[in-house]
């Protein structure tokens, strides 16, 4: 099974929710595949982006809105 443990976001997303030179480590402190993580945003932070921008590189060819 594959496991997601680091993203790295570089200037992407639409103008008003662009992520710069970000990289999400979603490892335990022991470098091992966490069992769970959580982002937290206010509202208009870019949640929903975030997700569309990674389920567009994980599920290529599906226009499926979240």
């Amino acid at each position: 099974m594959y496991e997601l443990n680091r993203v790295l976001l570089q200037s992407i997303g639409p103008k008003g929710a662009r992520y710069e030179d970000v990289l999400l480590d979603l490892r335990d402190r022991d470098e091992e595949p966490a069992r769970g993580s959580v982002l937290f945003l206010e509202n208009g932070g870019g949640k929903s982006v975030l997700l569309k921008l990674l389920f567009s590189v994980l599920l290529p060819g599906r226009r499926l809105v979240l």
